[in-house]
């Protein structure tokens, strides 16, 4: 595990253990997709799934979940994919043995996404939900998932283009448009490559739904002012930020 790998270990389990989970107890986290009449954010998570996995044609065969977390994304496949055919990965060795734990009939490694131990041509189709960016590098992911995937295999992914100088992304992963990001793809190997952005969708409306939440806990004392202004404060960043659902073809 490289330094911006822990680094990123230590935000993440803040987030996970932190004062004032956004996630609302949905065990999701990622920003989801929302639609004008989506009541929560479990829903909202879900509904990111489902546009995601649209992209797979062909269900079939196994399924790679990248840095899988504390594996509700995983769980969730188990819809459309039978349980021995579900692998997931993480560096978290914490959130793995989570994953163990509520979903033994998975697979679990503790793997990075930039040196996957996996032999190529190990998997019909791989999904990365909102983490790519944190990947030191992405290059080097991209370059991992071309190998390990199947020809006529699918990487899926939903992913963020963050400014420069971000703490949660490597300075190596700045992208300042979609074109850069197809090109990168492209480098990798993948042909068919397709950006759907969504950022109304996704930062923009989950921007929207977690200033609400965090109001709502203000107002019933479940909430410091203190802890309510930075987070508040940070939501107003992710309303801009560019988000993409990406879809990549190993021919």
């Amino acid at each position: 595990m490289n330094n911006f790998e822990q680094q990123v270990l230590g935000i993440y389990d803040w987030v996970v253990e932190g004062p004032t989970p956004l996630n609302d107890g949905s065990g999701f986290w990622n920003f989801g997709y929302w639609c004008r009449s989506t009541p929560n954010r479990r829903v909202a998570c879900e509904t990111l799934l489902e546009r995601m996995l649209a992209l797979i044609p062909d269900r079939a065969g196994n399924i790679l979940d990248v840095a899988c977390g504390t594996g509700e994304t995983t769980r969730y496949l188990m819809k459309y994919y039978a349980p021995g055919d579900i692998v997931g990965i993480d560096v978290n060795a914490k959130q793995m043995s989570i994953c163990r734990e509520q979903t033994p009939q998975c697979s679990f490694q503790e793997m990075s996404a930039t040196e996957m131990t996996f032999a190529d041509a190990s998997f019909d189709n791989m999904l990365c939900v909102e983490s790519a960016f944190h990947f030191k590098t992405r290059e080097m992911f991209l370059n991992e998932a071309f190998r390990i995937l199947k020809p006529g295999g699918r990487l899926v992914l939903s992913d963020l283009l963050l400014p420069q100088n971000t703490i949660a992304q490597p300075p190596e992963n700045y992208l300042s448009s979609a074109t850069d990001y197809k090109s990168l793809c492209h480098a990798a190997g993948f042909e068919d490559v397709i950006l759907f952005e969504s950022t109304e969708q996704c930062s923009a409306a989950f921007a929207d739904y977690g200033t609400a939440f965090l109001q709502d806990h203000l107002r019933q004392g479940r909430i410091s002012l203190a802890d309510y202004g930075w987070q508040v404060g940070w939501l107003a960043h992710v309303r801009w930020l560019p988000y993409f659902l990406v879809s990549c073809f190993k021919a």
